[in-house]
């Protein structure tokens, strides 16, 4: 089955009306995603991320290629903890800041250890600039 778009659409903009609610379906889509080893710093993949710099444990700054409007962006980012334990608490912590162009964050335990997590993994939702 074909089902056939209408409304009014804008390069890079469209506008999807289900009943009396719209909702604008580029806002819907993560335009930047992030999976990283923070053990080996190796970015296992990735879409609008130019470089990673590890800051020390669990600690990690990420940089995008395209730059966001402004740092009202919206984030989640989950970290899983290999070996033998699976706990990875994405807390901020001190080190969190974030700007239209990166991001830092620190993961700690609720102990306030910091790890570095085998499995980062970290979608970003906002307007590009």
């Amino acid at each position: 089955k074909v089902d056939e778009l209408e409304g009014v659409t804008t390069a890079g903009s469209i506008d999807v009306t289900s009943g009396s609610t719209t909702t604008n379906l580029q806002e819907g889509l993560s335009n930047t995603t992030l999976n990283l080893n923070q053990v080996t710093q190796a970015t296992v993949r990735s879409s609008n991320i130019s470089s990673t710099a590890d800051n020390g444990s669990g600690d990690s700054t990420i940089n995008y290629t395209t730059s966001y409007s402004d740092d009202t962006y919206v984030f989640n980012i989950l970290g899983v903890y290999g070996g033998t334990q699976s706990y990875g608490n994405g807390v901020m912590g001190n080190s969190f800041s974030k700007s239209s162009s990166s991001m830092r964050f620190r993961f700690m335990h609720v102990t306030s250890n910091v790890y570095d997590l085998e499995f980062t993994n970290v979608l970003i939702h906002g307007d590009l600039a």
